[in-house]
């Protein structure tokens, strides 16, 4: 399809791109979204007359011509032509992922591949002889970073400051305050990172160009669609840093537990490439299956992208595993009425993620004295630090019915009654609040009746008396008596 924004992601790792080609370049960080920084991506070949073609992530170069991009669930390619030399480039990035396989998935690490074809005709020319062969090239250039090449391979090392930053277009309202445009303060904390690029074909040669980018050129041949013979390239991230404060523990992301540093991921990522591919692969033709038109699929691979790119999966420093997802642009960690939502994609792949979930969640609750009951938090906390639910409405009887029916759901699903048992008292708490919440003993709540419709004014946010909550109060209800 024609070009758009696009993000790729990984699982709880943070490590991200996101394409931007209408303001030619990749926001990048190996911690993620509003953590990351615009990369110049020089990417792209040499024709034969010098001139340089690039897909449109550089602000140099000529972009490809009918330049295009096509998804699938894990992984994008974008696909342009040189109409000079009857030639078609395409770049395809892959982000791993196969349900319940926890090294695949969170491993940091995307597999790239170029290759070039012989395009017979382009723009009504027909081309008989394309040039047998033709130089590829990638080069990248980031602010603040330390960019080094040496033969086959690129490492990259740079801060970030743990100052999550919207984008100036998705409005001012910071979690920390400050407005869109601020700096981070001096004294906050950073991550250091450092990431490699690794060609896995011999022959690439560095590249130091006088606009202080650096990286990489292999010429390959020309040769058509199928032969196998690409420029296979590995780009592996780290950080040993704490990325998040939950309740004054720090968290490291749970990568870390496999490979201690970047040398270990670039090994262990290359060794099992194959594997990795394969088994990613088989999940994409899986998805691929139902019979969804386009503008389905396109949507269905963006949502998965985008949640992939809001979730962190952290072990703290006492040993907790952690697992939390923000609540995109806003930052809220594990909104409550969110996870309710997006409950059916952990029972469909992966059920322990939502266990995890509720194990956190039954930790987090609000004592409601006149109830001799409890009130489920909102959220966790906003950005990377947890202190107490961020958002300023409580959603009490919302709250309580999600998690009971999450519960409920989630044993009747995997047969995994642990976590019932460990919450009975909780459940029978939260159940004296949801009878309590009707006053008036009309079977319809009448207090605690915040909602979800919270970009609404008047009525709807907060009336009484809704049949909407009014259906999810006997619902929760039945659940903590199943």
């Amino acid at each position: 399809m024609q070009l758009m924004t696009w993000p790729l992601s990984r699982l709880g790792s943070r490590f991200g791109l996101l394409f931007e080609p209408g303001r030619r370049r990749v926001m990048h960080s190996a911690l993620g979204r509003f953590l990351d920084q615009p990369l110049d991506l020089a990417v792209g070949l040499i024709e034969p007359d010098g001139t340089e073609r690039v897909l449109p992530f550089t602000e140099r170069g000529e972009v490809f011509y009918g330049t295009e991009q096509f998804e699938r669930i894990n992984s994008v390619t974008y696909r342009g032509h040189s109409e000079r030399s009857g030639l078609r480039f395409e770049l395809n990035l892959h982000s791993p992922f196969y349900p319940q396989n926890e090294p695949l998935c969170i491993m940091p690490v995307f597999y790239m591949e170029l290759r070039i074809t012989p395009a017979h005709r382009v723009r009504l020319r027909s081309f008989n002889h394309a040039p047998s062969q033709v130089r590829l090239f990638l080069r990248l250039r980031r602010p603040e970073t330390e960019i080094t090449a040496s033969d086959g391979r690129l490492d990259l090392a740079y801060s970030v400051p743990m100052t999550p930053r919207y984008d100036a277009s998705c409005g001012s309202d910071q979690p920390d305050g400050s407005t869109d445009r601020e700096a981070p303060a001096p004294d906050a904390p950073h991550a250091h990172v450092t990431e490699r690029i690794q060609s896995l074909n011999d022959g690439a040669e560095p590249l130091h160009e006088e606009d202080g980018s650096v990286g990489l050129t292999l010429e390959l041949p020309v040769t058509e669609e199928g032969s196998g013979i690409k420029w296979r390239l590995v780009w592996a991230a780290h950080t040993s840093d704490p990325v998040l404060d939950v309740d004054g523990r720090s968290g490291k992301l749970r990568y870390n537990r496999h490979w201690p540093d970047l040398d270990g991921v670039m090994r262990q990522a290359i060794e099992t490439r194959d594997d990795n591919l394969a088994l990613s692969r088989r999940f994409e033709k899986l998805l691929e299956q139902p019979p969804l038109n386009r503008a389905g699929w396109h949507l269905l691979v963006l949502a998965f992208h985008s949640y992939l790119s809001n979730t962190f999966w952290c072990d703290l420093e006492d040993g907790e595993e952690f697992f939390s997802v923000w609540e995109g642009n806003f930052m809220y960690h594990n909104t409550l009425d969110v996870g309710y939502n997006l409950c059916l994609l952990y029972f469909v792949l992966w059920p322990r993620l939502l266990r995890l979930s509720l194990d956190q969640w039954a930790q987090r609750y609000t004592e409601h004295g006149p109830s001799d009951g409890a009130i489920m938090r909102h959220d966790f906390g906003r950005g990377l630090r947890f202190a107490g639910q961020a958002y300023e409405l409580s959603m009490p009887v919302e709250e309580n019915a999600d998690f009971l029916l999450m519960l409920q759901a989630y044993a009747h699903w995997t047969g995994d009654a642990e976590v019932i048992q460990r919450n009975r008292e909780l459940i029978g708490r939260l159940a004296r609040y949801l009878l309590w919440c009707d006053r008036d003993d009309s079977g319809v709540p009448s207090e605690g009746t915040a909602n979800t419709v919270e970009y609404e004014e008047g009525a709807e946010p907060f009336a009484r008396r809704q049949t909407y909550l009014a259906i999810k109060r006997a619902c929760g209800l039945d659940a903590a008596a199943d």
